[in-house]
Formats: structure tokens, sequence, C-alpha cells
């Protein structure tokens, strides 16, 4: 609950320019504060203790400010906590169904990713002709057939450079 709290808060700090106003002002009084819990428990049906008492500590605190830093915070916690894992996976085309459910099967198969669960976007860039790029908070898989293309590219440039080196030599 308090993970699903923080979600819709840090949404909302976001989206809503007037709470956001409200949250930067390091001059909110104690009865705007208590219009603020009032406003958000309408919104939100109710807020946990847990919740509430973060936001009063904030506020006593004047830290209200970092209230979206906060949540990220919390939010990125407890994805590791419950393993999950945001991934966006990126193809030259639209992944048919069956696509789909190889690339999770995959994932999943990796002894590194056990018990986690997954949370796919996935997204269509032609440029990168074929095969898949995937992203993770930390890290980047390129698999793609324009990537491959330019090493090979690289290194042919690289062998040409090296012979054309090697002619000048011979001559001299």
């Amino acid at each position: 609950k308090v993970q699903e709290e923080m979600k819709n808060m840090l949404e909302l700090f976001e989206n809503v320019e007037v709470l956001k106003g409200f949250l930067l002002n390091p001059g909110l009084n104690k009865e705007e504060f208590q219009s603020l819990l009032i406003c958000l428990k309408e919104i939100f049906t109710e807020l946990t203790t847990n919740t509430t008492q973060v936001l009063e500590v904030m506020f006593e605190n004047k830290r209200l400010m970092h209230l979206p830093g906060v949540a990220k915070k919390f939010l990125k916690m407890y994805e590791m906590i419950q393993k999950q894992e945001k991934l966006t996976i990126i193809s030259a085309q639209e992944l048919s169904e069956d696509d789909r459910e190889s690339v999770l099967k995959s994932l999943l198969a990796n002894p590194e990713n056990k018990g986690k669960d997954f949370s796919i976007n996935y997204l269509v860039d032609e440029s990168i002709i074929g095969g898949l790029q995937m992203y993770t908070e930390n890290k980047f898989i390129d698999l793609s057939v324009a990537s491959r293309m330019e090493k090979v590219k690289g290194e042919l440039e690289r062998m040409l450079g090296q012979a054309k080196y090697n002619k000048q030599i011979q001559f001299n």
C-alpha cells in the first residue's frame, strides 16, 4: 500500500503544478500542511499511517520539497526487495506475442534472474535493422544487426589501415 501511495504521490507531483508549488514552498505552515494531508487522503481515499508519518516528519524538518526524490528512492528499493526489474526491449519491428514470450522465457532461464519479476516495455526502432537491444536501469545489451555491422566495419577499417601501413613500409 505504501508503495502504491508513493507511486501516486510522485505522479501527482510530476503532473500537478499546484501541488509542486505547494511542496516547494518552505514557508508552509501547520494549517496548510494539514489541509494538504486532508486533500491527499481524499485523493487516495486513505493514507497509511506510515505514509502520513513520513509526510509529517518531512514537514516538521522543512523537507517536503524532497518528497519526489524520497518517493523515487523508496520505489527503487521496493523493486529491489521485490526483485522487480524494468526492461526496455527494442526491436527493428513489432514483436509477435510468441516472440515476446520467448524473450521472457530467455530472461527467466538465466540463473541471475532467479525469482525476479519483469516489467517489459517493448519499443520499435527500425535503425537497428534486426536483433534486439535491451536496457535496464543499469545495463545495456546490444544484440542488434546495426551494432554488429559497425563492429565489422571498424575491424575492416583497422585491417585495411594496417595493410596500407604495411604496404608503405615495403616500398620504402
